[in-house]
């Protein structure tokens, strides 16, 4: 596909695709980079785009599944974001809440790696045990047992 073909076949779906993302996304400047970034991948496969039987549905699809995971993202970032804290009416519990979250924080970073991307799957990126199971290639108790520790970890190093 040469880049005439492309501009009126793949560009053309602007409209449609910010549509689609704008459905997922509320920034309009996350919805312009995914539209981008959406562009640049069906680019990269400009050339397998010509015996594609639905460019449209694969252009949506790949919009839709890079919305999806800037929202995974962005709620990854969430429990982070409780040491920006601005809106508390009590200033000394805010201070010991963003104190507390740095403590844990600093107790996490010293995990072993395994465990530590384990705990982070589980409890930020809220991941349940099968599918942490499957992406890591470790067994269910294997998780639920790096799990264990880590909490345990936590709790005995934050109460110190």
């Amino acid at each position: 596909m040469d880049i005439e073909d492309f501009k009126y076949s793949i560009l053309s779906l602007k409209g449609l695709l910010t549509k689609h993302v704008r459905l997922l996304l509320k920034d309009d400047r996350d919805v312009e980079d995914i539209i981008q970034e959406t562009f640049l991948k069906l680019w990269k496969m400009r050339d397998e785009l010509k015996s594609h039987p639905n460019v449209t549905g694969l252009s949506v699809m790949i919009a839709k599944n890079l919305s999806l995971n800037q929202l995974k993202e962005k709620k990854r970032m969430e429990p982070l974001d409780i040491l920006s804290l601005s809106t508390s009416k009590d200033l000394n519990s805010e201070i010991e809440l963003k104190d507390e979250v740095k403590e844990i924080l600093k107790i996490i970073d010293n995990f072993p790696s395994l465990q530590k991307q384990i705990f982070l799957m589980k409890h930020v990126d809220e991941y349940e045990v099968n599918e942490i199971a499957e992406i890591t290639g470790s067994s269910k108790e294997s998780i639920r047992m790096h799990l264990s520790r880590a909490r345990r970890r936590i709790n005995e190093n934050f109460l110190r």
